[in-house]
């Protein structure tokens, strides 16, 4: 009778205890994945002139509206954390000192110059089965932003692409050609 192995799944408790102990170099760039330990594509320029402006732009919105994070950890549930290029948290007295959860989320972004596919897709469903009920991709190649609404239990109801325009990030516009 064969025996099927199991896999087991850290928790982001541990792999947080596991990078404190000095497991992983400090400078790599690690996510947890459903338990499992996963490398983030090294950043080039493109991806991070991206960032930059995103940042620049979503900067501008009223302090009491949204609190920009950057690349910053967020905790979708204790098997998953994930560092996207950008969350719009919602204002919290005191700020953050604890690591946000998809609870505190109102958007968010991913820059993706070679990892489109990626985000569109894996990272798409695990946002939306999670709760995160807005989602952008800026597809650096494509020269559009996608956005994705209306979460569900694997996948966005609302999903579109635009080119230029204004997007409604959290109730307030946004120029589209100002993040592309």
């Amino acid at each position: 009778m064969a025996v099927a192995l199991q896999r087991r799944r850290l928790t982001v408790d541990e792999f947080h205890r596991m990078a404190a102990s000095g497991v992983f170099d400090h400078d790599e760039r690690l996510e947890l994945w459903d338990g499992e330990i996963v490398e983030k594509s090294p950043i080039g320029g493109r991806h991070a002139h991206a960032v930059r402006r995103l940042n620049q732009v979503l900067s501008s919105l009223p302090v009491e509206h949204a609190i920009v994070d950057v690349q910053n950890p967020l905790r979708l549930d204790q098997y998953w954390e994930v560092y996207p290029d950008i969350v719009l948290l919602r204002p919290r007295h005191g700020g953050y000192r604890d690591v946000p959860t998809t609870d505190d989320a109102m958007l968010m972004i991913e820059v993706a110059d070679t990892t489109v596919a990626i985000d569109r897709g894996p990272k798409a469903r695990r946002y939306a089965a999670a709760g995160i009920d807005m989602y952008w991709v800026v597809d650096i190649p494509g020269r559009c932003l996608g956005t994705m609404t209306a979460a569900g239990s694997d996948r966005y109801g609302d999903v579109a692409r635009h080119e230029d325009g204004m997007v409604m990030a959290t109730g307030v516009p946004v120029d589209v050609a100002a993040l592309l």
